[in-house]
Formats: C-alpha cells, structure tokens, sequence
C-alpha cells in the first residue's frame, strides 16, 4: 500500500488563509444531507445479463435500471435495496417484457425496497418504485399500455403474440417502502407468483394492476396516499387476502381519482363508453378495508372518497370482504357501469361487510332499472332476478368486528395484530359457478375480511413503523481481500457535501471487491482520519465523520491493498 507519509512528502498541500477558504466556499452548491450514512453499491445502469445480487451487500437503485429482455435478475431473500431520491431521476426497477425476476424472500428474512433517507426523513415519492412489464393481454387500442407522467419510460403488452400465461418471475415475502408507486403490473400474465408483498406510504397508488391476468395473494398496503389498489385496461387479476390500512388521515392526494381504496375502471383513454375487450374484470375476496375513519379521524380531508369504487364501464366483483372507514363504502358512476350492475350482471358486489363508512353505498346518475329498481334493491338482493347481490352485511344492526385494538394504536410503540377475536362478522362464502369458482380462492376462508381467529399472515416480515427502519445496521460484512485497482487510473474520488459539517462521502468506484483504506491529511502533514472498510466490485459511497475538525483545506485519499490510489480535496467550515 502507498506510503501516506511518502504521499505526504511529495506533495505539498497549501496552508489556507481565512480569504482564500472564503473565496473557496463560493459557487459550491449544498447538498442534502439526510441520506444513508453508509456504504452501498450503486446499480446505476441495466442489467443486460442474468444477474443475482447477494444479501450481505446494500445496494441503490440510481435512475432508471431495466432489466432487459432474456435476463433474470435474481435477489436472495435478505436483500436490502434503496432507491435514489432525486426529484429528476428518481430510482426505478423496471422488468422488461421478456425478462424475468426471482425475488423470493422469507417470512423471517423478506426482500426490502426502501428510501435511501435516514430514519425520520424518509418520505412518500422519495423513489419511483418497481414495474413489470408483462406479454399478456389489455383492451388499449394497438395493444401496448404506454404510461405516461412516469420518471421513466414504461409500457406493457405486445402487439401481437400476447400471452396471458406469461411469466415474468417471482415476487414472494417483500416490503417496498416510500415509493411513488410501489408495485405497477403492466399485462403481467398469470404464469407470475406474486405473495406476501407489503406497500408503503406509496405517494400514490400501492398497487396498480394494469391490464394482464396475474393473480396475487397476501397483499398489504400501508398509509397510500392515492389508490390502495387499482386494476384497469382490461385487467383479469385474482386477488386474495388483502389488508388496505389507512390510519393516517394524511395520507390522501388532491390529484387524479383522489384517494380511495379499490378502484376499478375499464379505459382511462376513451371514458365511461368504452367498450374495448377484454373487458376489465378483476375478481377481489376477503379484503379488509380500514379507511382513517375506522381509527375514528373524525373529520377528515374532501380527498378521501370510497372503500370501493367502480366506473367507466368496468366490470368485476369484491367479495367477502370487510369494507370500512371511508365517506362512501361502494361508489358506482356512470350508465355503462351501472348497467353492467343491474342489466348485465357482470360486475358484483356479495358477501361484504360494511362498518363505519359515512354512507354505505351510492351511485350517480339514474338506476337502470332493468332488473332492480334501485341499488339498495340490488345490493341488498330485494329485486328478485338475476342482478341480486347476496350476503351483504349492513352497519345496522351494529355487530362486533372483533379486530384487534393495535390495529388503531401507535405504530412507533406497538406492533398492530391482525388475528380475529370474537366476531359477529359474516361467514365467507365460495358460491359455485361464480367469479370465486376457481381452484386459485382458498375456499376455507372463515369470515368476510382478510383475517382469520388462528394465524397473522404479516407476522415476521410486515413492517408497520418503517420510518424508523434503517437499511444499514450490519450490511457489510468483510469481503475478501484482494481488490487491484480503482475502475481506471484517471478514476477520482468525489466528495459531497464540500464543504462539509460533521460529515461528508467519498465516493468512486471499484473494479474488484476488497479493502480500501481512506485516509484525511490536514495543511500541515497530519493524519486526522483514517476509515477501513470491505467493499463489493462496483460504486462505492463511504461516509466520513468530519465532526471536531478545524475549519480548512484538507486532502482525502482513498488507497486499496495492492498499492492504488487517488485523492481529492475537502474544505472544512
């Protein structure tokens, strides 16, 4: 290793003079100092092999990171990944169509997407999130769903040689925390395994099921600011065992269709009258909804809108669900979608409890009256016909949920439990020949909603209070020795914030993985600081403490075992 006293002696680093270090102050922008004070390495560019990451490694997603067609990207359970906040390019994991992802964590070891901020400065939207682009089929026009307003460009289908049974990959035991929108499913076939996924403080939707015909399973989604879940573009989904919680009455947005739960709708391109096929038919069962008026907000923003909300002509069914806490508890707009309630008996709402909604139910417009004359005669089964919804519960009579006082506790404290007590909750209900008529529902469900009186399905790997996660406690352990060189000769560390206050970072980057060794030197030849660290091949961000330093010129060099350097300097205020 290179000698710092040699280095040293053959360079003479300059005494600064309180002018000259306030000349040097100007034009040196600052620099946010709330993200993670420890090493990780950058995946800044796509992933164009097959690829598997290593859980003893931090990683950070920095911009917009395809994996493209024919690869697999592969991440062991354990694995920690943070997304880049940053207001113009944003951290963003997108799964090409054709490409694949094994991602399969544990119930004691689950795959974590978070912000790359500190505990108490992570925020909704600090990174974009997790897309997968899938070959099965939509009712876009063309075929392909483009999404627009993105931080990267984004789309989903084919246009032709579609295929429903696509498999895009694994998803299993993961948290994905403080993203814009954590989970978007674009034409993702039902080849693909999706379970025990939780999403949140999404800054909009948690969960958007955009066309394709993936089926999931033990969702949660956690203070969404917009959508919980959302399912459009011809979308087919099956969906069991979902917790939507939203404690937070600050966790709604003023901006497309406001904040509700589950919204379905067939085609935003072309409105109520759209007609495309396939037609938008997600199928929904033991669903608890808990809106903020559940934990008794009292009054609450104009932003919070429905539990459930069907329009623009979809069709579909939630059943045996536990629907609560919203103004409206099942919203229904437009003629096409009312028709395809009351004419057509295509889109269904049975087997659901209401509790503690403002209203239980409406629509707008006029009611058909084809088969029923009104919604409650439909949603109660009065009509007589073939529309009539069935086993719906009301507020009234009052019955006792039976969900856990935790559920409505502080979260910094105390772990909310989500095991069902003594309930006067209805039972659930797998009619044959109905939507639920597949081998895919778990037919021995107990009660509306998605808990059940023997086991918590988030134990272990759910997180309630991520603000306090953080992602860098015991994440690098020692690498093998070894490293040779820095990426080239010429390659120099840069440091920010610099000036610095109490801390700053260098970072560069490593052909190999190994030890380095970063040393600080003062005006006059003395070492203040030295920082020994393992690293992985790959961008390196390393922090440095530069507390109790005096105000000055000073220089950083970084050195690996077999004798490379390179240096930078850092000014002191």
């Amino acid at each position: 290793m290179v000698s710092i006293q040699s280095f040293i002696l053959k360079h003479k680093i300059m005494k600064i003079t309180p002018m000259l270090f306030a000349a040097m102050l100007c034009g040196i922008g600052t620099y946010a100092q709330n993200a993670v004070e420890c090493s990780y390495t950058s995946i800044s560019s796509n992933i164009t092999t097959n690829t598997t990451l290593s859980a003893s490694t931090l990683y950070r997603l920095e911009g917009c990171i395809h994996v493209t067609s024919g690869h697999t990207l592969t991440i062991p359970a354990g694995t920690r990944i943070m997304g880049k906040k940053d207001a113009s390019s944003p951290g963003m994991l997108i799964i090409d169509k054709g490409a694949t992802l094994s991602a399969s964590g544990t119930s004691s070891n689950p795959i974590i997407f978070t912000s790359d901020q500190t505990p108490t400065h992570k925020n909704p939207g600090d990174w974009a999130g997790i897309v997968i682009e899938g070959k099965a089929t939509n009712n876009v026009s063309g075929g392909i769903i483009s999404i627009e307003n993105r931080a990267c460009s984004i789309e989903g289908g084919v246009a032709s040689g579609a295929n429903d049974a696509d498999n895009s990959g694994t998803l299993q035991y993961i948290r994905i925390e403080y993203a814009t929108y954590p989970l978007t499913l674009l034409s993702v076939g039902n080849g693909t395994t999706i379970d025990h996924i939780q999403a949140s403080y999404a800054d909009r939707d948690a969960f958007q099921f955009l066309g394709g015909t993936v089926r999931a399973k033990y969702l949660v989604s956690l203070n969404a600011k917009g959508a919980d879940i959302l399912s459009k573009f011809g979308n087919r989904s099956l969906v069991q065992y979902v917790i939507n919680l939203r404690p937070d009455a600050g966790a709604h947005t003023s901006s497309g269709d406001l904040s509700n739960s589950i919204v379905m709708g067939n085609n935003d391109n072309a409105g109520g009258g759209y007609a495309g096929t396939p037609a938008n038919h997600p199928v929904f069962s033991n669903v608890s909804i808990m809106g903020p008026l559940y934990c008794g907000a009292g009054t609450i923003s104009s932003d919070f809108k429905n539990a459930v909300f069907y329009y623009h002509n979809t069709q579909g069914g939630v059943y045996n669900s536990f629907v609560a806490g919203y103004p409206v508890g099942l919203r229904m707009e437009d003629a096409t979608t009312l028709n395809n309630a009351d004419a057509n008996d295509n889109l269904l709402f049975s087997e659901n409890s209401f509790y503690n909604n403002t209203t239980e139910y409406s629509n707008n417009g006029s009611w058909p009256g084809t088969c029923a004359s009104n919604m409650t005669d439909w949603i109660k089964g009065l009509a007589g016909g073939s529309c009539d919804q069935f086993g719906n519960q009301f507020q009234s009579p009052s019955y006792t949920v039976g969900y856990s006082s935790t559920i409505c506790g502080n979260y910094s404290t105390t772990t909310p439990t989500f095991v069902l007590g003594t309930t006067g909750l209805n039972n659930a209900s797998f009619p044959s020949g109905s939507d639920l008529d597949n081998v895919f529902f778990t037919s021995t469900s107990q009660k509306h909603g998605a808990l059940n009186t023997s086991t918590d399905w988030t134990t272990s790997w759910a997180e309630w209070n991520p603000q306090a996660f953080d992602p860098c406690p015991g994440m690098r352990p020692a690498a093998p020795t070894g490293i040779e060189s820095l990426a080239n000769e010429n390659t120099t560390i840069q440091i920010a914030p610099n000036p610095s206050e109490g801390i700053t970072y260098a970072s560069f980057d490593a052909k190999q993985s190994g030890s380095i060794k970063i040393t600080v030197v003062n005006s006059v030849g003395q070492v203040v600081r030295t920082v020994d660290r393992n690293v992985e091949k790959g961008s390196q961000r390393i922090a440095i403490k530069t507390e109790g330093l005096n105000a000055g010129m000073y220089t950083v060099i970084v050195e690996t075992a077999k004798g490379a350097a390179m240096r930078s300097k850092l000014v002191i205020k």
